[in-house]
């Protein structure tokens, strides 16, 4: 049978093939080419069959031809027409249908492309941006825990050296005074050990909170120097007014009537303050104010607490 057709997606082609003889027929030889596939002849043997496995589509020609006992080939042999169909996909009218939508479609599906390409980049310049600002609000608030006390909010003492030393530079340079507060709240331990440390660190909090609004001049800067006491920058204040703004706040500490029964100075929480000052054109320098306050600070306590002093003498007591 010639001209069959194979259907789509076959996946084994068997042909068989054979020649009448009466003289030793077990002896035949064979040779085949499937013209479209093969360039060369296959050679069977004594095989009556060949073996295809998926055929390309297409036309092709089989043709075999014998030889004899006595190895005589006939060559003109038989041949057999077929074609393998194609697939839907496979098909010229599916692949120019293919195209043509290519053509056709392309420009659109680019400018699709491009469009989505630019929300996309949008939106990733957008993202880029948020992460961006969430890292520098994250850098800036591990900048500010770096220089914050946990507990009072107020600059930390490794805060406070860098701007006292920034402080005297400017005031040496530009020839002003500056002041400088120690304070320190009047009998803490037997507050903490009456009370327990839970009230000790509210009533820390709560004196610096006074402390803090009783120094709020521009400038002005209040930091827990260590324990239970405080330490206050005062630019371009000389002396005599550091002293009294001082004396206001161990006003305001004792307002807040914070009981306190172990102090032998009053029944409410109260501080002590040294001041120390380097005046216009004196020499100035973070440790000669620390240790001046200190003195200052050590003399008030001396003469009584719940007072302010200056390290000459110079200070005023504080009376309710």
């Amino acid at each position: 049978m010639n001209d069959f057709r194979v259907p789509a997606g076959a996946q084994n082609l068997e042909v068989q093939f054979t020649v009448l003889s009466l003289v030793a027929p077990e002896a035949m030889r064979f040779r085949y080419q499937l013209e479209g596939l093969e360039d060369d002849w296959v050679a069977a043997g004594t095989r009556r069959t060949a073996y295809y496995s998926k055929l390309p589509p297409g036309r092709y020609q089989f043709h075999v031809v014998a030889s004899n006992n006595d190895s005589v080939w006939n060559e003109e042999g038989a041949a057999l027409s077929f074609s393998v169909v194609p697939k839907f996909h496979e098909t010229l009218w599916f692949r120019g249908t293919v195209l043509m939508s290519l053509l056709l479609g392309g420009p659109l599906f680019y400018r699709a492309r491009i469009r989505r390409l630019t929300r996309q980049k949008a939106e990733l310049e957008l993202l880029i941006a948020e992460r961006t600002s969430e890292v520098h609000a994250a850098s800036a608030r591990l900048a500010q825990l770096a220089r914050e006390d946990g507990l009072t909010g107020l600059l930390n003492r490794r805060a406070f050296d860098a701007v006292l030393d920034e402080e005297c530079r400017r005031a040496h340079r530009e020839q002003t005074p500056l002041s400088l507060v120690l304070l320190d709240i009047d009998f803490f331990k037997r507050f903490n050990d009456q009370y327990g440390h839970p009230a000790g660190d509210a009533g820390l909090r709560a004196v610096a909170q006074a402390v803090t609004h009783g120094y709020r001049r521009a400038g002005e800067l209040v930091a827990r120097y260590g324990g239970e006491e405080l330490a206050v920058i005062l630019p371009g204040l000389p002396a005599e007014a550091s002293v009294l703004v001082s004396e206001d706040v161990c006003h305001s500490v004792l307002g807040l009537a914070i009981p306190h029964a172990g102090s032998t100075v009053a029944p409410f929480l109260t501080v002590s303050a040294g001041v120390a000052s380097a005046g216009a054109g004196g020499e100035v320098t973070p440790d000669l104010l620390l240790a001046a306050a200190d003195r200052a600070l050590y003399l008030a306590k001396q003469q009584g607490r719940n007072r302010v002093e200056m390290e000459d003498g110079a200070g005023t007591a504080f009376r309710r």
